[in-house]
C-alpha cells in the first residue's frame, strides 16, 4: 500500500472507534530506513553491483532493528531481497498495519491474504500469547513460515497462523465477541464488520463455561479460506452447528508435530 491508497482497515474500524495510522507516510519511511542501514553497512560511496551474503544479512538486521525500535517487537521484515544493483531491494513488512486506536496499538501482520489482513492483534493479546504459550516451540510453522517468507515469524505471525489452523471451533461471548479455539488455548475477539481484533490470548484453564460451535467447512475451504470467504466472521457464521467444548489436552499434545499448511502463511 502507498502513502496515497485508502486504508480498508481505518475505514472499517473508524465507524467503531478512533483510529489512525501508526505512521502517515509508511512507505517514505520505509525506504529511508532502507537505504540509511545500506549507507551504514557498506558506506555511501559503495559503487559494487554484488555483495556477499554475510553484508546482505547485516543489512537486514539493521533494517529490521530500526523498524522494531520505532513500531514495536512484532514488526516483521519479509522476502527480503536485494536483485542485483544495491539499490533494486524488494522486501514486505508490516508496519504499515500497525493503528493507533483507543484499544491501544493494533497490529496487522504483512501476509497478502485478503482475509487474514482483516485480523488485527492488541498489544494486550500478544505480551498474553508470549507469557502463555511459552512451553511452545511452534517448529511446524516456523518452518512453513521461513520457507515461504524467508524469515522468522513473530508472535503475531504465529497467532495468525493458529487462527486459521483448525476447526474454527468458537463460543459466544456477547453480541459481538467470542472465544475462538486455536489448539492450545483460545483468542477472546471482537468483530467490527468484517474485521476481527483478537483482544487476549487465554489458557484453556481460563476458559468460562460456554457453548461451542463449529462451522462446517469442506477440505478446500479448509485449506483455501480466501478463495470462498471474505472475513473469519463469514467463515464462522457458515452452516455452524454445536460441538462439544475443545479437548485442548489433547490438541495440544498432538500439536508440536503437525505443520501448517504452506498456502496458509
Amino acid at each position: 500500500m502507498d502513502d496515497k491508497t485508502p486504508d480498508p482497515i481505518i475505514e472499517t474500524l473508524s465507524k467503531f472507534v478512533k483510529i489512525k495510522p501508526k505512521e502517515k507516510y509508511p512507505e517514505s519511511v520505509g525506504k529511508h530506513m532502507v537505504f540509511s542501514s545500506i549507507d551504514e553497512i557498506l558506506g555511501k560511496n559503495f559503487s559494487k553491483e554484488r555483495i556477499s551474503e554475510r553484508k546482505v544479512k547485516k543489512i537486514y538486521d539493521l533494517i529490521l532493528e530500526k523498524m522494531r525500535a520505532r513500531y514495536g517487537s512484532w514488526v516483521n521484515l519479509l522476502d527480503f531481497k536485494i536483485k542485483g544493483d544495491i539499490r533494486k531491494i524488494s522486501f514486505s513488512t508490516n508496519f504499515e498495519k500497525i493503528y493507533n486506536t483507543e484499544m491501544g496499538n493494533l497490529f496487522g501482520t504483512a501476509n497478502s491474504s485478503p482475509i487474514w489482513q482483516k485480523v488485527l492483534f492488541t498489544s494486550h493479546s500478544l505480551e498474553r500469547f508470549e507469557e502463555r504459550a511459552k512451553n511452545y516451540s511452534f517448529t511446524g510453522i516456523k518452518k512453513s513460515f521461513g520457507r515461504v517468507c524467508r524469515a522468522q515469524p513473530t508472535s503475531a505471525d504465529i497467532l495468525l497462523t493458529l487462527i486459521f489452523y483448525g476447526d474454527y471451533d468458537y463460543a459466544p461471548l456477547a453480541p459481538t465477541e467470542y472465544y475462538l479455539s486455536v489448539k492450545i488455548g483460545a483468542c477472546v475477539m471482537e468483530t467490527f464488520d468484517d474485521v476481527t481484533v483478537v483482544k487476549t490470548f487465554v489458557s484453556p484453564k481460563m476458559v468460562k463455561n460456554v457453548t461451542w460451535f463449529r462451522p462446517t467447512l469442506t477440505d478446500e475451504q479448509s485449506r483455501s479460506p480466501s478463495k470462498h470467504f471474505s472475513s473469519l466472521k463469514q467463515i464462522l457464521k457458515n452452516n455452524y452447528t454445536k460441538v462439544s467444548p475443545p479437548n485442548w489436552e489433547n490438541l495440544s499434545k498432538e500439536f508440536e508435530n503437525e505443520n501448517p499448511y504452506e498456502g496458509s502463511i
